[in-house]
């Protein structure tokens, strides 16, 4: 399995496709070694044909660990902006499928700790986000809703993305 399949699909507006692969008990998910191997780690090799060749790959494949990547940066939203390395501006930009509660990550940086957590009920979000300090990032809202509220403030009608320092933020929309 590609380690970009998750990044791509979700990229391209697929993120509920993207789930589903992970989710699905059938091959290749992920969930299929766990049903038919016991899988308690990520493999090397995903084979539906041959026990005995699926066994005789790495059991513990750390560089295949792709799925936990992309919920960190795709799920999360927590990513590093390519134009300056390190994480002193980050990229926020959660994607919300909507087979999917909520999501919560943090991630330690040399600046301090990234936060992301979301969750949606009942077709209304509710995002909070913290930037360490000395960070700076650039925060992506999802497209297509009229009305999002930062911090108890309607922002614009059209806001698409902040850019925004220090601090903890929350957001709140509709879908």
């Amino acid at each position: 399995m590609s380690y970009e399949i998750y990044p791509q699909l979700t990229e391209f507006g697929h993120v509920d496709l993207a789930l589903r692969m992970l989710r699905s008990p059938d091959y290749p998910g992920l969930a299929q070694s766990i049903r038919d191997h016991d899988a308690t780690t990520i493999f090397e090799m995903f084979r539906q044909d041959s026990w005995r060749a699926q066994m005789g790959k790495s059991l513990n494949h750390h560089a295949m660990n792709h799925p936990t990547a992309w919920m960190l940066n795709y799920l999360a939203g927590i990513r590093p902006d390519p134009a300056e390395p390190g994480f002193r501006r980050i990229l926020l930009a959660p994607h919300l499928p909507k087979d999917l509660a909520h999501v919560a990550a943090t991630m330690q940086t040399a600046y301090g700790t990234v936060r992301s957590a979301w969750q949606q009920q009942d077709g209304r979000v509710s995002w909070t986000c913290t930037i360490p300090p000395n960070g700076m990032a650039r925060v992506q809202l999802p497209p297509g809703v009229n009305t999002i509220r930062m911090d108890q403030t309607d922002l614009p009608s059209g806001t698409t993305h902040l850019e925004l320092g220090a601090g903890t933020y929350h957001f709140t929309w509709s879908r």
